[in-house]
C-alpha cells in the first residue's frame, strides 16, 4: 500500500472548487478528513438522467429516487441499471454513498455496484465486462462474469434496509455496509485507469415495484447509517503505520545488510544521528546547529577549502554577536574545543582530498599511493574496490593513449608512437599470456609495476593490462574475466570509438566519480564513519516528519493537514498511456527491426530453397529419392525447429535476447554447409535438422526481441515486419531456385547461400542492444535507460524516468513471481492458472491454427504439386506463389495497427475456407480423368491448370493478410515471468503442426487425392475461424502490461469484452490528451 500526496495525483482541469457543482457546496465530513476540498472535482449528486432507460426505470422529480417500471416477471433480459451523474474523484482518497430500499419488490432482484461508463445497462452491474456488484437477492459479488462469489447477506429481503458502498483507494478495494454495520472489503481491487478511467456507482432493478433511494451524503439533516467518519480516523492511522514502516535507509556493511529507521519524533532523532546532536541552553530539546551540519557535510563529501572558509565565516558572525547561520533558538560558541572539532573535520577533508582528486582527473597510480600509505586495511579487506581501482587505472592509460587520436574526445595526453608491434597488440582481443610472476608482500597490497620511463602510453596500458590479468587469473577469479574481457577490448581496436558499445562505457567521465563515490564509502567504513552525512539524515528524517504531520492532519496539530490519500499506481498509469501518445519510428528503432527481422529471412529461405532443391535433386544421390524420402528431408527441419523451440524461450531468459539470435545463428550457417556437402540423403537429413535447430530458435526469440524493444502504438506493425522478412525470404529463394535450376549440383548453391545472410546478421548483433526488460531484470537500469533513450528519443527525461518506472514495477513483479514460482511450477500454472491458460491457449491455438492451414505444404511442395500438374517451369510459378504472400503481408504491415488483429483475422480466416475449397473443386475437375491422382506425363487441362493457380494465389493472399502474421504477436500476450516459457510452448505448437503437416501431405494426396487434400484443409481452416470468433481478443495498442487485465475475467467472452471497452478507454484517454495540447489524434473513436 502507497500513499500520495495531492500534488503527485492526476487532476483534471475542472478539479477545482470553483467548478464543484452549487449542490456540492456542503462538503461531507468524512471528505473534508480524506482530501483536500480543492482538489475534488463533480462529486455525484443524482441518479443520470441521460442513460437512465427511462421506460424500465422512473426516476423522482429531484433524481434520487429510482423504481422499476418494466416487465413484472423478473427475467434476466428484464434488468435495467442507472448511474449517478458524476464519477467517483479519485483524488478523495475514500468515498462513500448509501442506498436505502424503498420497496423491495415482488422478488427483491436489486443490485448495487459499480462500473466504467461503457458497460451496458441492460443488465445488473457485474454481470458486463467493466462492471462489479453485490446482488441483493443471493449476496453474491459478481466481477465482469455470469457467475459470483459468495461475498455478503441477502440485503433485499426486506424493505427498509440501507446498504452502503465505500471506494477505498488506500488499499484498493471497495467495501460494504448493512445498517450502519461493515461487512466486507469486496474481494476484487479496483480497476485500474486503463480499465476504468472513470468509476461512476450505479444500481439495478429486475423486478416490478423495485425503488430505492441514494444519499450521497450532502445534506446535514441526512446523515448516513454507517460511522464513515471513525472508518477514515482509522485508515488514517493505518497508513500513518505504514508510512513509518517504509521510511528506511538501507546499505551493506561487511557485506551484511543492515537498515536504520527513521524516527518520526523529534526527541527521537539522537537514536538516528548518535553522538553528532548537542544539547541546547535549556537541556529540554535536542538539536544539531545547521552551522556544523553543513560544515561536516562538506567535510564529509571532501569539500576541504569550503569547510574551511565556512568554519571562518562563522567565526567572525559569533565574533559579531550575531545570531550563528541556521541557528535560532541555540547560541553557538566557538571555543577551543568547538574549533579542534572543526580542525579534525578540516584535517580529515584535507586527508581524503588528494585522493578524489586524482581519481577525478584520472591518475589512478596517485589515488592508490595515497589509500595504501593512509587507509591500506581500504585495499586488504574491499577485494572488489582494488580490482575495480586496478582496472580503471588500465583504462585511464588506454584513454591516455588514445587521446591525440580521438579529435579531441578527451583532453590531455601525449601522442602515441606506432610501431608494427604496437599495431599487432592493439588489433588482438585478448593480451599475450605470458606474464612474468609478480611476488609481492600481501596480494591485496599490490602495486602495480611502474612502467618503464621510457614507454610510451600504449605500452604502459598493455603493462598494466598484464599485470591486471597476472593478479585475476580465471581459474582464481572467474568473476572478474567479463569485466577484464570488455575493458581489454578498447586495445582492439585503433580507434576507441570502434570498440564495442560495453567497452565505450567505461571512458563515461562519470566512472571517475563512481569509483570515488566507492572508495570514499569504504574509507568511511574502515574509520567507523557514518555513510550520510548528518545533513542528509537530517533532511530525510525532515521529509519524513512533514509527510506524518499532513498523513495525520488535525489529529496531529492545530494545522490544516489533510490526509493525502490515493493509488500512486494511477499516476504511473497516466504517465504510460501518456508516453505511448508520444511514440514515433526512429531509425535506430527501424535499424533494429530490420536486423532482428532477418531471423525471418532466414526461415522463408528454408521453406522456400527446398521446394526448387527437392525437384533438382532427385538423381544427387545413390539413394532413389522416394517420396518418404522427400517428406524426411523436409521435415527433419521442422523436427529440429519443435526441439529447439521447446527451450527457446528459457535460454532467451537466462541468456538474453540478443544472445540467443546469435546461437540461432551459428545452427542456421552450420546447417547450411552441412547440407551444400552432403553426399547422402541422411547427410542432408543431418543438415536439415540442424538448421531447424536455429529455425525453431529465431522463430521464438526473434518476434519476442522486436516486441520487447518496439513502442506500443508500434509493436504490432513492427513485429509484422519479421513476417515481411519471411516472406521476403521466401520470394528470394524461388527467385534463387529459378536461377540454378539448369545449372549442374544447383540445389547445393541454393541450400549452402542460406548461411550468407545469417553470418551478416551475426554481425549486425554486435551493434544491437539488449531488451530493456531483460536489462532491468538483471538490474542494468543504467543499460536499459540508454536503450530507452534510443527507442524515445523525443520525450524529456521526466517523462523517461516515468517510463523506466512503470517497466520496472512490472519487471518488479514478474522476478518475484519468478523467484517465488520455480521454473516447473511456472511451466505448471500454463495449464492450471485460470487466467494463464487462456492465455496459453490463444497464443498455442493460433500458432497450430497457422500450420493446420496447410500453407507451408504450398511452401514445401509448391514447385513439386506445380510439376506435377503440367507447368513447364514450376520453380518460377512459385515465384508468383512467394510474391503474392510477400505482397500481403506488406498489407498487413501497413494495417494490422489501423485494423485490429482480431478484426483482420475475422475478415480473412473465412476466406481461407472459400479460397480452399475452391481449390478442392479445381482439382477434382483438374484430375477427372486419371482418378483423382497425379500420373507422370498426363497433360492437364489448362484451363483447370490455371484455376488451380487463381485458387493458390487467393488462398496465400489472404493467408499473409491474417494468419501468416497475427499468430507471431504472442509475446504480447504473456507476462514477463511466463513470456519465454508461453512463446516457447507456443512455437513448440506451430512447429508440431507444421512436422504433421509436412510429413503428411504427400501421403494424403496419394490418399485421399489432392481435392481431398485441400478439402481436409478447408475444414481445418473453418474450426480455426471459429476459434478466433469466439476466443481471439483484440489487443491492439494496448501496452504489454496491460494485455494480462485482458483476461482477468472467468471466460474467453468476458476477454474479449474487456479488450474492447480497454481500448475504446485509451483512445479516449488519448485524445483528451492531445485535445488539450491542441491537437487530434486519429486513435479517437469518432475520427
Amino acid at each position: 500500500m502507497t500513499t500520495a500526496p495531492f500534488d503527485q495525483l492526476p487532476v483534471k482541469e475542472s478539479d477545482s472548487l470553483d467548478n464543484i457543482n452549487p449542490v456540492n457546496s456542503y462538503i461531507p465530513p468524512y471528505l473534508a478528513l480524506s482530501s483536500t476540498h480543492d482538489q475534488l472535482s463533480l462529486l455525484p449528486s443524482q441518479f443520470d438522467t441521460k442513460n437512465c432507460r427511462t421506460i424500465k426505470l422512473d426516476l423522482s422529480d429531484n433524481n434520487l429516487v429510482v423504481t422499476y417500471a418494466g416487465p413484472s416477471d423478473g427475467n434476466e433480459k428484464d434488468a435495467a441499471t442507472v448511474r449517478v451523474n458524476e464519477p467517483i474523484p479519485r483524488c478523495s482518497g475514500i468515498y462513500y454513498l448509501e442506498f436505502e430500499i424503498l420497496n423491495r419488490g415482488t422478488k427483491g432482484y436489486i443490485s448495487i455496484g459499480y462500473g466504467n461508463k461503457h458497460f451496458k445497462l441492460t443488465r445488473l452491474p457485474g454481470w458486463e465486462p467493466c462492471s462489479w456488484g453485490y446482488h441483493g437477492d443471493d449476496g453474491c459479488f459478481f466481477a465482469q462474469a455470469a457467475d459470483g462469489l459468495k461475498f455478503g447477506p441477502e440485503y433485499s429481503t426486506t424493505s427498509g434496509n440501507v446498504i452502503g458502498m465505500g471506494f477505498d483507494f488506500t488499499q484498493n478495494k471497495s467495501f460494504y455496509t448493512l445498517n450502519g454495520s461493515f461487512i466486507a472489503y469486496s474481494p476484487e481491487p479496483l480497476p485500474s485507469l486503463q480499465l476504468c478511467p472513470e468509476i461512476y456507482p450505479c444500481i439495478g432493478l429486475r423486478s416490478d415495484n423495485e425503488s430505492v433511494k441514494v444519499n450521497f451524503g450532502l445534506s446535514e439533516q441526512n446523515p448516513f447509517k454507517f460511522d464513515i467518519e471513525a472508518y477514515v480516523k482509522r485508515r488514517k492511522w493505518d497508513v500513518i503505520a505504514q508510512e513509518i514502516e517504509n521510511r528506511r535507509v538501507d546499505w551493506r556493511v561487511d557485506n551484511e545488510q543492515r537498515s536504520v529507521e527513521f524516527l518520526e519524533t523529534p526527541l527521537e532523532m539522537r537514536k538516528v544521528l548518535g553522538d553528532r546532536y548537542t544539547y541546547s541552553a535549556t537541556g529540554d530539546d535536542l538539536s544539531m546547529p545547521m552551522g556544523e551540519l553543513v560544515m561536516e557535510y562538506l567535510v564529509h563529501s571532501s569539500y576541504a577549502q569550503t569547510a574551511r572558509s565556512f568554519s571562518e565565516a562563522l567565526s567572525k558572525e559569533n565574533k559579531t554577536d550575531k545570531q550563528p547561520i541556521g541557528s535560532k533558538s541555540v547560541d553557538m560558541e566557538v571555543d577551543d574545543s568547538h574549533s579542534s572539532w572543526l580542525q579534525s573535520l578540516d584535517e580529515a577533508a584535507s586527508a581524503c582530498k588528494g585522493t578524489r582528486n586524482a581519481i577525478l582527473a584520472g591518475d589512478i597510480e596517485l589515488a592508490l599511493s595515497e589509500i595504501r600509505a593512509r587507509w591500506s586495511s581500504v585495499l586488504i579487506d574491499n577485494q572488489q574496490l582494488t580490482f575495480e581501482l586496478l582496472l580503471r587505472k588500465f583504462v585511464e592509460l588506454v584513454i591516455k593513449a588514445h587521446s591525440s587520436e580521438v579529435n579531441g574526445l578527451y583532453e590531455g595526453g601525449e601522442d602515441t608512437a606506432k610501431n608494427e608491434e604496437d599495431m599487432e597488440m592493439l588489433q588482438s582481443p585478448v593480451l599475450p599470456p605470458q606474464i612474468p610472476p609478480l611476488e609481492l608482500p600481501h596480494p591485496d597490497l599490490m602495486r602495480a609495476p611502474s612502467p618503464a620511463p621510457h614507454l610510451n602510453p600504449l605500452d604502459k596500458a598493455l603493462a598494466a593490462g598484464r599485470a591486471l590479468q597476472a593478479k585475476y587469473p580465471p581459474q582464481a577469479y572467474p568473476e572478474y574475466q567479463e569485466r577484464m574481457r570488455v575493458a581489454f577490448a578498447l586495445v582492439a581496436h585503433d580507434n576507441i570509438e570502434n570498440a564495442p558499445e560495453e567497452s565505450l562505457e567505461l571512458l563515461d567521465i562519470n566512472e571517475r566519480q563512481r569509483l570515488w563515490e566507492a572508495v570514499e564509502m569504504a574509507i568511511n567504513q574502515s574509520e567507523g564513519k557514518p555513510l550520510q552525512s548528518a545533513l542528509e539524515l537530517v533532511v530525510r528524517q525532515a521529509g519524513a516528519t512533514v509527510s506524518q504531520a499532513a498523513l495525520m492532519g488535525d489529529d496531529f496539530n492545530e494545522s490544516r493537514g489533510s490526509l493525502a490519500f490515493g493509488d500512486s499506481s494511477t499516476k504511473d498509469d497516466e504517465l504510460a498511456v501518456n508516453l505511448e501518445a508520444e511514440e514515433k519510428v526512429t531509425p535506430f528503432v527501424v535499424f533494429l527491426t530490420l536486423a532482428a527481422a532477418v531471423s525471418g529471412m532466414l526461415f522463408g529461405l528454408d521453406t522456400g530453397i527446398i521446394s526448387g532443391a527437392l525437384v533438382e535433386m532427385d538423381d544427387a544421390f545413390d539413394t532413389e529419392l522416394t517420396d518418404t524420402y522427400k517428406e524426411l528431408i523436409t521435415s527433419a527441419t521442422t523436427l529440429g525447429a519443435l526441439i529447439s523451440s521447446l527451450t527457446a524461450g528459457i535460454v532467451a531468459d537466462i541468456i538474453g535476447r540478443r544472445l540467443a539470435l546469435a546461437g540461432a545463428d551459428v545452427f542456421f550457417t552450420v546447417g547450411a554447409i552441412v547440407q551444400a556437402c552432403a553426399q547422402g540423403v541422411w547427410t542432408m537429413i543431418a543438415g536439415r535438422f540442424i538448421l531447424g535447430l536455429g529455425v525453431g530458435w529465431a522463430s521464438c526469440v526473434a518476434p519476442l526481441y522486436i516486441s520487447e524493444l518496439s513502442p506500443t502504438r508500434l509493436r504490432g506493425r513492427l513485429v509484422t515486419v519479421n513476417a515481411v522478412f519471411l516472406t521476403f525470404g521466401q520470394v528470394i529463394a524461388y527467385a534463387i531456385g529459378a536461377a540454378f535450376a539448369n545449372v549442374d549440383d544447383g540445389w547445393r548453391y541454393m541450400v549452402g547461400i542460406c548461411a550468407v545472410p545469417s553470418g551478416l546478421q551475426f554481425i549486425a548483433l554486435h551493434w544491437l542492444p539488449e531488451s530493456p526488460r531483460f536489462l532491468l531484470s538483471r538490474g542494468k537500469d543504467d543499460g536499459a535507460i540508454k536503450v530507452l533513450s534510443r527507442i524515445y528519443p523525443y520525450i524529456n527525461q521526466e517523462d523517461m524516468k516515468a517510463k523506466l518506472y512503470v517497466l520496472k514495477q512490472g519487471v518488479k513483479e514478474s522476478l518475484e513471481i519468478s523467484k517465488r514460482v520455480p521454473l516447473y511450477k511456472r511451466i505448471g500454472k500454463m495449464f492450471t492458472e485460470p487466467v494463464i491458460l487462456k492465455v496459453t491457449i490463444i497464443a498455442a491455438g493460433l500458432q497450430a491454427f497457422q500450420q493446420l492451414s496447410g500453407f507451408n505444404t504450398l511452401m514445401y511442395y509448391s514447385a513439386t504439386l506445380f510439376a506435377q500438374i503440367g507447368f513447364d517451369q514450376p520453380t518460377a510459378t512459385g515465384l508468383i506463389v512467394s510474391g503474392t504472400n510477400f505482397l500481403g503481408t506488406l498489407f498487413a504491415l501497413k494495417y494490422i495497427d489501423v485494423i485490429g488483429r482480431r478484426r483482420i483475422m475475422l475478415i480473412s480466416a473465412p476466406m481461407l475456407v472459400v479460397s480452399l475449397t475452391f481449390a478442392s473443386v479445381c482439382f477434382h475437375f483438374l484430375t477427372i480423368e486419371t482418378g483423382g491422382q497425379f500420373v507422370d506425363g498426363h497433360s492437364y487441362p489448362k484451363v483447370w491448370s490455371a484455376l488451380v493457380l487463381v485458387a493458390i494465389v487467393l488462398y496465400v493472399l489472404f493467408y499473409a493478410v491474417g494468419l501468416g502474421n497475427v499468430p507471431w504477436q504472442q509475446g504480447e500476450l504473456f507476462t514477463l515471468e511466463y513470456r519465454g516459457i508461453g512463446t516457447s510452448l507456443a512455437t513448440a505448437s506451430n512447429w508440431s503442426c507444421n512436422l504433421l503437416i509436412s510429413l503428411t501431405y504427400l501421403s494424403l494426396i496419394n490418399k485421399i487425392t489432392a481435392s481431398g487434400a485441400f478439402g481436409f484443409y478447408a475444414g481445418l481452416c473453418f474450426l480455426g475461424t471459429l476459434f478466433v470468433i469466439f476466443c481471439y481478443p483484440d489487443l491492439t495498442k494496448l501496452s504489454l502490461e496491460e494485455v494480462q487485465d485482458v483476461f482477468s475475467g472467468n471466460s474467453f467472452k468476458d476477454a474479449r469484452r474487456r479488450a474492447e471497452v480497454m481500448r475504446k478507454s485509451k483512445s479516449e484517454v488519448l485524445y483528451r490528451l492531445h485535445e488539450k495540447e491542441g491537437g487530434l489524434t486519429p486513435d479517437h473513436p469518432d475520427e
